[in-house]
């Protein structure tokens, strides 16, 4: 939702367009049970291995990142089957 949690999620996923990732719009919605930098979520099994591939790099380039098992029903609009997102936590 906040200007500034929406500028550092363009930034990690301009990365990913670079690489030629399939990406769709940011979305803006807020989420209140973020507790890390960013949060890998998953919508399919067959992803974890990638997922897993996602945190370690950023973790390894000191984002703290870590997985998200399920993402909440309903938390945002839009949420697509087999996509991996990554969800950006605001300052408190």
């Amino acid at each position: 939702m906040d200007t500034e949690s929406y500028n550092y999620a363009e930034q990690l996923v301009s990365v990913f367009r670079k690489a030629k990732w399939k990406i769709i719009e940011t979305n803006r919605s807020f989420l209140d049970d973020i507790d890390s930098d960013v949060v890998v979520a998953i919508t399919d099994n067959e992803q974890i291995e990638v997922a897993n591939q996602i945190i370690f790099a950023l973790n390894n380039v000191g984002i703290a990142a870590k997985k998200l098992t399920k993402i909440r029903e309903n938390s945002f609009s839009g949420a697509q089957p087999n996509t991996i997102y990554l969800i950006v936590g605001a300052k408190k």
